[in-house]
């Protein structure tokens, strides 16, 4: 299961960096919108959304979106509602990836479109070492 999903091992990169440097963090954190559990017998399905990763730095949460590869212009807008609604006010948002697969236009247009958001876009990470990720984490 670890190498099915392209972004696990990410995931789990970013979480085991952080545990020791914020006050919390959790991995693969499911939300659902109405806070309700539904059966399979209700005709009310639930609308969840999934985090990849969050850290709390005091009372700030951080919102942590893991990619690798190809990374939708739709999936910042999915991030951004997510972590509206569910971190508050003073929620981190950011997406960090290894390669964002799209054209150099496109890319520049998606890197704007994320700041413009207040969504902090941390990619090439697999090009950093231990270290320079451990002060990116540390940053965050």
């Amino acid at each position: 299961q670890l190498l099915s999903a392209a972004g696990t091992i990410l995931e789990l990169k970013v979480f085991k960096t952080g545990l020791s440097l914020y006050s919390d963090a959790k991995i693969g954190v499911y939300i659902d919108w109405d806070g309700k559990l539904h059966t399979e017998d209700d005709l009310i399905k639930d609308t969840e959304n999934e985090i990849d990763v969050i850290f709390m730095k005091g009372i700030t949460p951080i919102f942590i979106s893991c990619k690798n590869g190809e990374v939708k212009d739709e999936e910042l807008y999915k991030f951004d509602a997510v972590a509206s609604r569910f971190g508050g006010l003073y929620v981190k948002r950011v997406l960090i990836a290894t390669y964002i697969d799209k054209n150099p236009q496109s890319l520049k247009s998606f890197k704007q479109r994320a700041k413009d958001m207040k969504i902090n876009l941390i990619d090439d990470v697999h090009n950093l070492t231990d270290e320079k990720f451990e002060k990116m984490i540390k940053g965050l």
